[in-house]
């Protein structure tokens, strides 16, 4: 039977996101549907390596 208390490894995939870490911006275009016009918009990512070694996007 597996230990469940012992705290899962990231695997290879995850820290291959580990070169998307960082603070991220970039324009982009919403294209026109039911709930907007559409415009020209400014998006941003917060991301960083957990201390389990996991990649979290904060926002």
């Amino acid at each position: 039977m597996a230990d469940h208390l012992v705290a899962p490894m990231p695997l290879e995939d995850c820290r291959n996101l580990a070169a998307s870490a960082g603070e991220w911006a970039g324009q982009e275009t919403v294209y026109p549907s039911r709930c907007t016009e559409g415009a020209d918009a400014i998006s941003g990512v917060n991301a960083r390596i957990d201390l389990t070694g996991f990649y979290r996007r904060i926002h």
